[in-house]
């Protein structure tokens, strides 16, 4: 059986999760904050989550990647991106910068 990405739960429903297994509610908040905010995608990296609780999260979850298959700068400065998701679906971005800001 293929196990769900973290990333596809709601924080809602990670709370729950959490609190099914007798963890604290905030444990959904440090691991929405390693994911989020320090992109870190391998549980044994999150130092604030005990180990037993973190070989949980490897049993019910896989946290995978994305990866770059092309990537294309032009002259100006814009970019084009294709990334292959964690799903093996692709999403294509553009990067265009003016002298003021980005527009992705």
């Amino acid at each position: 059986m293929k196990k769900s990405d973290i990333r596809d739960q709601s924080f809602e429903e990670l709370t729950s999760y959490v609190k099914s297994l007798g963890e604290a509610p905030f444990r959904a908040s440090q691991i929405f904050e390693w994911i989020y905010q320090k992109q870190i995608q391998d549980f044994d990296q999150m130092t604030n989550l005990s180990s037993v609780f973190k070989a949980r999260l490897k049993v019910d979850f896989s946290c995978s990647s994305q990866t770059i298959l092309q990537k294309q700068i032009s002259s100006d400065g814009t970019t084009k991106i294709l990334f292959e998701l964690y799903d093996k679906e692709k999403i294509e971005t553009v990067l265009i910068p003016t002298p003021t800001r980005a527009t992705v």
